[in-house]
């Protein structure tokens, strides 16, 4: 960015800074974190689960910490809540990102919320392929700012439980994306204060894929671990933030330097912080 005052010009009076809540300070903290959680087993090591794992340092357990990016729930993972509820949901609440995986998005939402919501009926042919065949929501800052994920063809779809029900009943759930059937959910998500849930229907955890065969699927498990509270537009963020096109395409406070707007004060704002950097 480059102030006015930078410049050696007069900065204009009257404009009010908004102060950064704790809410904005952890969905940008988020971009910064250095570690991916693996909380279960997998046949398939973290580095073949999603793609650019080499930015992060990959780790298992359960219990997530602040420098904790994402964590990822597999099938023998899932219990891990009864004990972990609150610890996931105040991760969550921090900024964090909760994945699931085939046969977890069920257990996990009720042991976080204290629900009862059964499975839906199974769906899929069980292959790697958690890139949904149907996106749904395209208009979703999810989907814009991935727009080159490829939909995954019919005959080699993964396998899950249904949530469309889950889904139908629980409105903070936005359904992403789904099976070949019509009216079918594998993929949904939960903005939990700064933090992300995807319930997440598919097997990809299982070694039996090629790099080459599912790339697209690594490609589709990296865009849900970097997708910390991103926006498409400033109709996504709430009253007093704007959505940073030019840096982090997270929401941001009015009136702060490196938010990606040109304001009252500035000769332009790139997106970064530092005075002069164009």
């Amino acid at each position: 960015m480059n102030t006015l005052s930078s410049l050696g010009m007069v900065a204009l009076t009257g404009v009010t800074l908004l102060a950064i809540t704790p809410a904005d300070a952890n969905a940008q903290a988020c971009a910064s974190r250095t570690k991916v959680m693996l909380c279960g087993a997998s046949s398939k090591s973290l580095p073949n689960v999603y793609a650019g794992s080499a930015s992060y340092t990959n780790v298992s357990g359960c219990v997530p910490d602040g420098d904790t990016k994402a964590m990822l729930v597999s099938r023998s993972g899932k219990t891990n809540v009864t004990a972990n509820s609150a610890a996931w949901l105040a991760y969550l609440q921090s900024g964090g990102i909760i994945i699931t995986e085939f046969d977890s998005a069920h257990p996990i939402y009720n042991g976080l919320y204290g629900t009862a919501y059964t499975r839906g009926a199974k769906r899929g042919d069980c292959w790697d392929r958690v890139m949904p065949t149907r996106k749904l929501n395209t208009t979703d800052p999810f989907w814009i700012n991935n727009a080159a994920l490829v939909e995954t063809d019919p005959a080699f779809e993964s396998c899950g439980y249904e949530l469309s029900a889950l889904v139908a009943a629980e409105p903070a759930l936005t359904a992403l994306g789904g099976w070949e059937l019509a009216g079918s959910v594998s993929i949904a998500r939960r903005e939990e204060g700064a933090g992300l849930l995807y319930l997440l229907e598919g097997d990809w955890q299982d070694n039996d894929s090629s790099a080459a065969d599912y790339a697209e699927s690594s490609r589709f498990m990296s865009a849900l671990v970097n997708s910390c509270g991103q926006c498409s537009s400033n109709a996504d963020c709430s009253a007093g933030n704007v959505c940073d096109l030019l840096g982090s395409n997270t929401c941001e406070p009015v009136n702060t330097c490196g938010n990606g707007t040109l304001e009252a004060g500035e000769v332009c704002d790139d997106g970064g912080v530092a005075d002069g950097d164009g």
